[in-house]
């Protein structure tokens, strides 16, 4: 173990469960107003992890009111309260296939993940 490992150890959080891509989880992040500290909870699925180590990076992707919406979260940030897997889903690549006017969330296999996205000029539409 080189120098540069040891001093980034004492920063990883011990208490982060596993999970992977494709699975539900609750984010719990700390927001700071002011002088109050308040808990917001991003919930949705895993798109994608980078990285390793001190730098590890996920994206959530959730749908708020039909409007796709991704964050990415270091993993062993101190804003970062708590992580809950809600649900393990089991694959291995997430990605969104967009065809036109249809997006559909599809793991590696081409299986969806159980919604879809319809965009018809200025509506749009999730089904699932």
């Amino acid at each position: 173990m080189n120098i540069l490992d040891q001093i980034t150890q004492d920063y990883k959080k011990n208490d982060v469960p596993e999970f992977n891509v494709g699975d539900t989880v609750k984010v719990h992040v700390k927001i700071i107003e002011g002088q109050r500290e308040r808990i917001q909870v991003f919930e949705g699925y895993v798109l994608k992890m980078q990285n390793g180590g001190i730098s590890q990076t996920f994206t959530v992707r959730r749908l708020a009111q039909g409007i796709g919406v991704e964050k990415t979260f270091p993993m062993h940030s101190p804003k970062v309260d708590k992580i809950e897997v809600e649900q393990y889903q089991g694959v291995e690549v997430c990605t969104i296939e967009s065809s036109g006017s249809l997006s559909e969330v599809v793991d590696k296999s081409g299986s969806s993940l159980g919604f879809s996205v319809t965009r018809d000029g200025d509506n749009i539409k999730v089904k699932g």
